[in-house]
């Protein structure tokens, strides 16, 4: 790849990056009958001594969101709600599950593409009259493996502007660039239509860059593995092509002409979150999502989409917090147990839950870029999510903020 994709995590995605599940939009899958029997559990969960305290942040739903304000505004909704058709890169090798936050994100013009390519590329996408797009990325945890996947699908205004960019885009990554060599053109046999470039780097690594045009998108797929396990990137390039192609064909896409149409809120959920905080907005906040667009910010994109499944939650808001929307209240208290059990396997302890507030399990860990401070507040049918780095007050500010918001339904 010829840009900088693996970069360590920025601080702009903190307010997304939440530590159990995450965030997308569209309709749910939900298919398994099992309630726990989590009620209980939650029920047992009395308030800690002393008065709420919510600080400075909002205690009430926000005003309803309605239509988004812009053709530009519309273009992230369009590239959120694209997320939940979007194959996640578990479903291609169940190793990639290490996150790469920096290039899991709704990509709002052809601009936006510079976080994943250098060259021409972006200007093409833009040349062409990119629409908008979304791309998830993993790599292997396994240092020793160091296999890593970036897959994308951008969507531009018909199939012949996606297939000239995705032509063009291909030729440009083949010409040598600021971050590396020239790619070789490399056809793939079982992929005729698929345009490839590959490259052997100085320090063993093997990658493959492949533009597939399909209908009005280009579906994206950068593979990198070393050098002996080379043939992985293509077997997961061809993988993904497989299952993508299909899934984007379902996609309820909006006309180009309706982008300032469409709705920012899904069933008045985003409403019920706590704010974000001024410079914490991306192109993929301020966002409602399904199980998979969840899957893709999740620490565990498996377990994501099992837990809601499991407790029939199909929505999750993500802001400030995030607060996922199940089907019932039983689903909600189903989902509680599942996120408190998940986060004391990932290492994290409990810790103290803020004064006065029931229904609340908060926990914490000590991470190299610093201390997790992690909230879940059950309520009805939802559940609350909540985390902060370092600041153990304010993650109870925002989890008793968060608890008298889901109060009001």
């Amino acid at each position: 790849m010829r840009a900088t994709t693996f970069a360590p995590i920025a601080a702009a995605v903190a307010a997304i990056l939440l530590v159990t599940g995450c965030s997308s939009t569209s309709d749910g899958q939900p298919n398994a009958e099992g309630e726990s029997g989590g009620s209980a559990t939650v029920a047992a969960q009395d308030a800690a001594p002393g008065e709420m305290d919510p600080g400075t942040f909002r205690t009430t739903p926000q005003p309803a969101f309605g239509k988004v304000t812009s053709v530009n505004s519309g273009r992230y909704v369009e590239g959120q709600r694209m997320a939940e058709f979007v194959v996640l890169p578990s479903e291609l090798d169940p190793l990639l599950v290490g996150s790469v936050p920096m290039s899991t994100y709704v990509i709002k013009s052809g601009k936006a593409l510079s976080i994943l390519l250098t060259g021409k590329s972006p200007d093409i996408a833009e040349r062409e009259g990119m629409l908008t797009g979304f791309s998830t990325s993993r790599k292997y945890e396994d240092k020793v493996a160091d296999k890593s996947i970036v897959h994308a699908v951008l969507r531009f205004p018909d199939a012949a502007s996606a297939k000239r960019a995705a032509v063009d885009m291909s030729a440009d990554d083949a010409l040598p660039g600021e971050y590396s060599d020239g790619g070789v053109p490399t056809p793939i046999d079982i992929l005729p239509d698929t345009l490839t470039t590959t490259r052997e780097a100085s320090d063993g690594s093997f990658s493959s860059n492949s533009f597939t045009p399909h209908g009005q998108y280009i579906i994206y797929t950068w593979a990198s593995a070393p050098i002996a396990e080379k043939a992985w990137t293509a077997q997961v390039t061809a993988k993904a092509l497989a299952q993508q192609a299909p899934m984007i064909d379902k996609f309820p896409a909006t006309p180009a002409d309706k982008f300032a149409e469409l709705p920012m809120d899904i069933d008045n959920v985003l409403v019920l979150t706590v704010p974000e905080e001024d410079g914490n907005k991306t192109t993929s906040s301020s966002a409602v999502y399904g199980p998979r667009g969840a899957a893709h910010f999740s620490s565990n994109p498996t377990l994501t989409i099992e837990f809601m499944s499991e407790s029939k939650t199909t929505l999750n808001a993500v802001a400030g917090t995030g607060v996922y929307r199940s089907e019932t209240e039983q689903g909600a208290s189903t989902l509680f147990d599942l996120f408190s059990s998940d986060i004391t396997n990932q290492g994290f302890t409990k810790s103290a839950n803020p004064p006065g507030i029931p229904n609340t399990a908060c926990f914490t860990k000590d991470t190299p870029r610093g201390t997790y401070n992690y909230c879940i507040v059950h309520q009805g049918r939802y559940l609350g999510e909540i985390s902060v780095l370092d600041d153990e007050k304010k993650v109870h500010q925002m989890t008793t903020a968060q608890y008298q918001i889901l109060a009001t339904q």
